[in-house]
């Protein structure tokens, strides 16, 4: 009876013990990915391996949930890689294929992850939000370093390998640290995370990218709003906080990188409507996201294939003023409309707008609150670049949603929505 007992402790330890080892190296790709992006992947990569390993050892994982609501993000990724590859049979262009190979790698793995943490209460998942920060951290400090030598800059890279903080992924880590931050019980730690939320938005400030600005504003304000219902606060709290928030935001519009940005954005916005430049920064946006939307009105079940879009529409009579080449239509549902018909729009949306849906469902949790913050600053950010088609940003968005809905259906108490969050749903 007792040997039977230790045999049972020391499995159960066993299985603690993989199952924090696993989320450790995922934590730990997911904070060292803005540091290096390769390193990253091979991180997260490297512990999909070793729960598959741990799966076929006898350690299954369960592919059934709670709640058959739960399945609408595994089928988004599934609709997600079959827009793609029907867009290749369709097209066969070397983009399509590209584009298809790197989907599925990355969903599958999304899929996965999902259903690992799902299947099981969370183990150890409370360093999840420091690691994180440590990632937040460490880019923001090497952008204070790097900021001397570079200067201001919308397209800011630190060496071949790091990612391009401009891109709106980074507004992901920074809006999960912020649900996380409102989530918990502040306590001393809490100033570790607005240390690294505080670098973070650095990083993403010194981009120079505006789709990021909006995405760090919108972050800002969602998460303004949970702590608001979180707190209960009444009139004579809610009142000064958002002014301390308003002099915030209009203090930053008075800072030289952003007057710039918004004077250029005015002058650019002027000269495409009055009908004279329109190639300029604005103006072949608004180009790109026309000729987007003709291609899709012109092709909607099929779209017009991935191909860059001076190769789209070679042969066509136009009147668009576009330049000879662009990887994208800084457009992710534009995009996928254009390339990919109305099935890649519909996938697009639905891996957009389903880790909001079920954050604000169970916006009483702590994942639900950094779901929901996160996920709606990347979506805004999504309305002026296409971070879909690029491979890491693509990566990065998907494993991070997989594994915060993992947890956030890990536990069956977690799960249920509580009879006051039913109330207000």
């Amino acid at each position: 009876m007792i040997d039977t007992l230790k045999m049972k402790v020391a499995e159960l330890v066993g299985h603690r013990l993989v199952d924090g080892l696993f989320l450790l190296l995922v934590a730990s790709g997911l904070a060292l990915y803005f540091v290096d992006k390769h390193l990253g992947h091979g991180l997260v990569v490297g512990a999909a391996i070793i729960a598959i390993l741990c799966a076929l050892l006898g350690k299954p994982i369960h592919f059934l949930t709670r709640d058959r609501v739960a399945y609408i993000w595994p089928l988004a990724l599934f609709l997600f890689v079959l827009s793609l590859g029907m867009g290749f049979l369709v097209h066969g262009t070397e983009s399509d294929l590209r584009r298809l190979h790197e989907a599925f790698e990355i969903c599958l793995i999304g899929g996965f992850l999902f259903f690992l943490f799902s299947s099981r209460p969370p183990v150890f998942e409370g360093f999840l939000p420091w690691l994180l920060a440590l990632g937040a951290g460490i880019t923001g400090v090497i952008m204070l370093l790097a900021w001397e030598k570079v200067g201001f800059s919308r397209r800011m890279w630190q060496g071949t390998r790091m990612i391009n903080i401009s891109a709106g992924t980074q507004i992901l880590l920074v809006g999960a640290l912020l649900g996380f931050l409102i989530g918990q019980k502040l306590s001393w730690k809490s100033w570790v995370l607005v240390l690294a939320i505080a670098l973070g938005s650095v990083s993403i400030f010194a981009s120079g990218s505006r789709g990021a600005w909006l995405g760090l504003v919108a972050v800002v304000g969602v998460s303004g709003f949970l702590l608001v219902l979180r707190l209960r606060m009444s009139w004579k709290v809610t009142v000064p906080f958002v002014l301390v928030l308003t002099l915030g935001l209009l203090a930053l519009l008075q800072t030289p990188q952003v007057q710039q940005r918004i004077a250029h954005g005015q002058s650019d916005m002027h000269q495409y409507f009055s009908g004279g430049k329109r190639t300029t920064s604005l103006g072949l946006r608004l180009e790109m996201w026309r000729s987007a939307w003709d291609g899709f009105i012109e092709n909607p079940l099929t779209g017009m294939g991935a191909a860059s879009l001076g190769e789209r529409w070679q042969g066509i009579e136009h009147d668009y003023h576009l330049v000879s080449f662009s990887p994208h239509v800084h457009n992710d549902f534009l995009e996928a409309a254009h390339s990919r018909g109305l099935l890649g729009l519909v996938s697009v949306s639905l891996i957009l707008f389903t880790p909001i849906y079920f954050g604000w469902r169970y916006r009483k949790r702590v994942y639900g609150k950094v779901l929901v913050t996160a996920c709606s600053g990347f979506l805004l950010v999504g309305l002026f670049d296409t971070f879909l088609v690029m491979k890491f940003a693509l990566f990065y968005y998907v494993v991070l949603v997989s594994v915060l809905l993992g947890l956030l259906y890990g536990d069956s108490e977690r799960f249920k929505p509580s009879p006051v969050a039913q109330a207000g749903d």
